[in-house]
């Protein structure tokens, strides 16, 4: 009977990047976008058709709450496969199949155990919250791939190395500011601590993570200071003090009730592991990789709870590091065999309903107003969107329907009261008014 530690490391890899890619790659085509995914989605789509890449648009609005390499990358997909779901989730989920492999590589490295390394890999990419975000048009697996290579980067420290850590961490920042230095910080902490000699070649990767986004952000504030006001003051102290009006204040422990609810069933394994780790029994074979991963971990988590903004999506950092405490746990706890059979059920059970299922991953939120817009599409012209349409709605409009005529003289509407030309469900296309005379405009001719 083959065991783990009868394949190869270059075998292991490719089967974690099949099992990722199952998991992360299956059901990118579905309709449709919606929330954040179809506003970066828009920016993606205005960037390529503008042909504006330095300053973000939401459609026609300046969009001064993220740098812009991620929504170039948004833009470079669009622009190989089109306009359409596939290519807007594409760069999330290939970076989430990215960071199952180097989470497999970084385990192995702390370990020298193939077992665990895979059980570690295996477990994260098995989550239903790593899923949900991976396999949706977000930051957060671009950015854990970002910090995981900075950290397999300088658990060895030269020059070279050093120089590359930084280049990496400064495009990490050109994503989402501090959140791509999460794994530069913990380096820094670490080696500030352990080995000072080499401090100098870590400050070395700093000032290139900060020089490269500041050569950006200093051009962008040369020329518009309010994406500087925006993006510093707003979006990231404001996370902090709790001034940001865009999240939820929640519960001190929101993350740990979090984690019990979506980290199943590997979350069985989580507080004997937990145990494990305090009394110093997880396995370790080299102790420096150890510690950088366990710094970039509390770095993460304890921040999370001392800000009272609180996001689900944010629990996905903190579970490349759970995942290696689970696969330590099934197999001090001799589980492995068990654990190995649960991933190997539940890949396959994906994989079945993923191939086969008719039904939908991702809600298709367009559904009740896509057949209306369509057939206004096709009879009238110029068409245009009512301001009172809820914002998501507005920017699923502009991104599947993109010929609006900013002088509209049909709106979608979602108050259908008075002179309707179509209607469905919530929506309806209706005369405007004219002008501040209150009368309506002339109706267009049909198109033939």
């Amino acid at each position: 009977m083959l065991r783990i530690t009868d394949f190869s490391l270059k075998r292991l890899s490719i089967l974690v990047l099949i099992i990722s890619s199952t998991i992360f790659l299956s059901r990118l085509y579905e309709p449709s976008l919606s929330g954040d995914s179809v506003k970066y989605a828009l920016i993606g789509k205005t960037m390529l058709k503008e042909g504006n890449f330095l300053f973000p648009h939401l459609g026609e609005e300046p969009y001064y709450k993220k740098p812009p390499l991620f929504f170039w990358l948004i833009a470079a997909s669009f622009k190989v496969f089109g306009f359409n779901e596939f290519a807007a989730r594409l760069p999330s989920a290939l970076f989430g199949v990215l960071s199952s492999l180097l989470l497999f590589l970084l385990s192995y490295r702390i370990t020298e155990d193939k077992l665990v390394s895979l059980l570690t890999a295996t477990i994260f990419i098995l989550n239903f919250e790593v899923i949900r975000v991976t396999t949706v048009v977000r930051f957060e697996s671009s950015l854990l791939f970002i910090n995981l290579l900075t950290l397999l980067l300088l658990t060895e420290v030269n020059l070279k190395r050093s120089i590359l850590a930084g280049i990496i961490s400064g495009l990490g920042a050109l994503i989402k500011g501090p959140f791509g230095l999460l794994g530069l910080s913990a380096a820094l902490l670490y080696y500030a601590i352990a080995e000072k000699e080499k401090l100098k070649l870590i400050l070395i990767s700093i000032f290139l993570a900060l020089l490269i986004p500041s050569i950006y952000f200093i051009y962008v504030w040369s020329q518009n200071p309010q994406f500087i006001k925006e993006f510093f003051e707003n979006q990231i102290f404001g996370r902090i003090t709790g001034e940001l009006k865009e999240g939820t204040p929640r519960s001190f422990f929101f993350y740990e009730r979090l984690i019990l609810k979506h980290f199943w069933p590997w979350n069985l394994l989580l507080i004997p592991s937990i145990y494990l780790l305090i009394r110093g029994k997880i396995k370790v074979q080299n102790r420096k990789p150890f510690f950088l991963f366990l710094t970039m971990f509390l770095l993460t988590y304890i921040p999370l709870h001392l800000i009272s903004l609180k996001f689900t999506r944010y629990s996905y950092y903190l579970y490349p590091f759970l995942s290696f405490l689970a696969a330590n746990g099934a197999v001090k706890l001799r589980l492995q065999e068990l654990a190995l059979k649960t991933v190997a059920l539940i890949t396959l059970a994906y994989t079945l309903i993923a191939l086969s299922c008719p039904c939908k991953f991702h809600k298709d939120k367009m559904k009740d107003l896509r057949p209306l817009t369509e057939v206004a599409m096709e009879n009238f012209t110029p068409l245009g969107i009512d301001r009172k349409i809820p914002p998501i709605t507005r920017y699923q409009l502009l991104f599947y329907f993109d010929n609006w005529s900013k002088k509209a003289k049909f709106l979608i509407s979602n108050e259908c009261g008075g002179k309707a030309l179509l209607k469905f469900g919530n929506y309806c296309v209706k005369e405007s008014y004219a002008g501040s005379s209150g009368n309506y405009s002339q109706r267009l001719e049909r198109r033939n």
